[in-house]
């Protein structure tokens, strides 16, 4: 297989998984906020960990894990590579003090 596939020459793992769980993670968080605010202050906001009972909470999820993987994928593919740096030999360095 051919290492260099995009534009930057050498493959990139795509931020699937990793968009996933930190969308999954942000709707955790946003649901507990958003319970806290609802226990505090009496409101009824209808967006809870239960996402068979209610529409909004599976839309949230949906949206928070598809803004997690296009942020992801647009910050995979706006960093440059690191280029891996050769180390010098002792003869080199050697060279290079005279």
């Amino acid at each position: 297989m051919n290492k260099c596939q995009n534009h930057h020459g050498c493959v990139s793992p795509p931020p699937y998984f990793p968009g996933g769980m930190i969308g999954g993670i942000l709707f955790l968080f946003v649901t507990l906020i958003i319970r806290a605010i609802n226990d505090s202050l009496g409101m009824s906001i209808p967006i809870n960990l239960q996402i068979a009972e209610n529409l909004r909470s599976p839309v949230l999820l949906v949206i928070l894990i598809g803004f997690s993987i296009a942020l992801l994928w647009w910050k995979v593919e706006t960093t440059p590579l690191s280029e891996p740096e050769i180390p010098e030999s002792p003869v080199q360095k050697y060279r290079t003090i005279k």
